[in-house]
């Protein structure tokens, strides 16, 4: 007899180990946490690994979590941690109003075609469900764009960096709008000072995405040099020396 599998999900073949509740250690909810705080029962879906810091918090309140990865060394890691994960793209979803909330946990997730993800993680939502999607620095990552691209210049490696594939607010908007829907824009909570640790992470997270050629020392040479340069930069612009601005983008479905 041939199994029907044309109302599965790929994510319906992925299963967390029984025991991972067990394992799970409470941990004071971060501010990102209660700001975006699914209900008990609720069907999440998380684009993109946060490292478990918010995904271990929701799933210890009963959410029924979902990872969706775009570095396999994310699934991997997720999996270890007892979550559900898949390597997969946001569009390519083919659930249909699935989902109570959609949001990305990271920054760097990224989407090759914004209108195709777009339309795939709506026809994902329930009804009244919402999407979330986050964007450090501001709206946008131009800032760590351009201290990356002033790095890679002034080391010779600017020609063994990829286009950057992940859609900042502007791009997620026009999705948006051309399937007749509206994305409000709004600032969610902010941190004072930035860390230098935290201005590295920021750049290996953007150079994740493009590096594809570099050794390690290159990659390490150019982190520390393109930290420097931002920091150079976000001196000029005093609201981002002063605080890390996290936004998100956020629908919700009728």
């Amino acid at each position: 007899m041939t199994k029907d599998f044309s109302q599965k999900s790929l994510l319906d073949f992925m299963r967390a180990e029984p025991a991972c509740l067990s394992v799970v250690k409470p941990k004071p909810l971060s501010p990102f946490c209660e700001k975006l705080a699914p209900s008990t029962k609720d069907t999440v879906l998380m684009l993109g690994y946060d490292g478990g810091e918010v995904s271990r918090s929701w799933m210890e309140r009963g959410v029924d979590l979902l990872i969706v990865c775009d570095w396999e060394s994310d699934a991997v890691a997720a999996r270890k941690e007892g979550f559900r994960a898949v390597l997969a793209n946001a569009e390519y979803l083919w659930d249909l109003e699935r989902f109570d909330g959609i949001v990305t946990g990271s920054p760097s997730y990224r989407v090759y075609d914004p209108g195709r993800a777009m339309e795939s993680m709506i026809r994902a939502l329930k009804p009244g469900g919402e999407l979330r999607l986050e964007l450090s620095m501001g709206d946008s990552a131009e800032t760590t764009e351009k201290a990356i691209a002033k790095a890679a210049e002034a080391l010779g490696v600017s020609h063994l960096l990829e286009k950057l594939r992940a859609p900042e607010a502007k791009g997620w908007r026009e999705a948006a709008e051309s399937l007749g829907e509206t994305l409000r824009l709004s600032s969610l909570y902010r941190h004072h000072l930035i860390p230098r640790e935290r201005l590295g992470r920021w750049v290996d997270e953007r150079l994740r995405l493009r590096a594809v050629l570099l050794e390690r020392r290159t990659v390490e040479a150019l982190v520390a040099k393109a930290v420097t340069i931002l920091e150079s930069l976000l001196e000029g612009e005093r609201a981002l020396s002063e605080e890390e601005k996290l936004l998100h983008l956020q629908l919700r479905r009728t």
